[in-house]
């Protein structure tokens, strides 16, 4: 289509741009998200070949925990990843269980 182009674009200005401290900042990884987020996460894991699946499915890491396993495959997600993402997705959601903070 004509807007294959466009979406070469973006994703070379998303690699391009800097991971600022604001970024860092982000309380919850599931909360407001910074486009790269899921990148980090995705490249993190050797995924990084996959962002486009996900871009063409509007997944983002807003998404990513409410993805089921059929979903994945229906994205044409292989079956390795699929484990790994999802199990990882597990463990960030543990994480991010609200911790009873001492003063």
């Amino acid at each position: 289509g004509a807007d294959s182009g466009y979406a070469d674009a973006s994703l070379s200005f998303l690699a391009s741009s800097t991971c600022g401290d604001s970024a860092v900042k982000v309380k919850k990884f599931f909360g407001a998200e910074p486009p790269h987020l899921l990148h980090q996460f995705l490249n993190g894991l050797g995924y990084e070949y996959l962002m486009k699946k996900f871009e063409k499915h509007k997944v983002g890491m807003m998404e990513l925990p409410y993805l089921t396993e059929a979903q994945m495959r229906q994205m044409k997600i292989p079956a390795g990843p699929r484990m790994r993402i999802l199990h990882e997705v597990q463990l960030l959601r543990q994480q991010q269980q609200p911790v009873q903070q001492h003063h």
